[in-house]
């Protein structure tokens, strides 16, 4: 089971919320449209937290979900959760959810001393209340992303050539 179940809200919150999880979801869903910020809620039955995650009203396309993707991450990251479910709509957007999550739990934590920050949860990614939405595609594109984040937070004396050389030699070797 999930520790945090991510619904996206665009516009009004579907009756079958509702149904599903109870009627904090319509209140979640209220609070999130009018604070533009996700809301969280203990449903019913189901999963032990839900979270409403307004999209954003200036962007379109992919970049709402990709934007909405990385606020569910900033939240489960904020409730430390093991495991996280992206309830998507269709695969595009759940290609986008994916690839912002990824993305907006990125930490460079090399030079941090003291206690190891907590590991990035678990990530699945559902079209609706089906199945696992296929995207390794989208995680792919986001670890090679934040793999060239790693490399421009390096130090510049840990990035001569050999160690870029290096770099790029493991990066090819973990992409098989």
């Amino acid at each position: 089971m999930t520790d945090l179940l991510c619904l996206f809200l665009d516009g009004d919150a579907p009756d079958a919320w509702t149904a599903t999880y109870g009627p904090g979801a319509d209140r979640a869903a209220e609070d999130a449209a009018a604070s533009h910020q996700p809301a969280t809620f203990y449903p019913e039955s189901g999963p032990s937290r839900v979270a409403v995650v307004p999209l954003a009203e200036n962007l379109s396309g992919p970049e709402r979900w990709r934007w909405a993707g990385a606020d569910a991450a900033r939240l489960a990251g904020c409730l430390k959760t093991g495991s996280v479910t992206l309830e998507a709509p269709d695969d595009e957007a759940a290609d986008a959810l994916a690839e912002g999550f990824v993305l907006g739990a990125y930490r460079f934590d090399r030079y941090r001393t003291g206690e190891a920050p907590p590991a990035a949860p678990a990530l699945t990614v559902r079209l609706g209340d089906g199945p696992e939405a296929d995207v390794a595609d989208a995680l792919a594109r986001a670890h090679a992303t934040n793999a060239a984040r790693d490399l421009v937070n390096l130090s510049p004396d840990e990035k001569m050539p050999a160690d870029l050389a290096d770099a790029m030699r493991e990066g090819a070797e973990d992409a098989g």
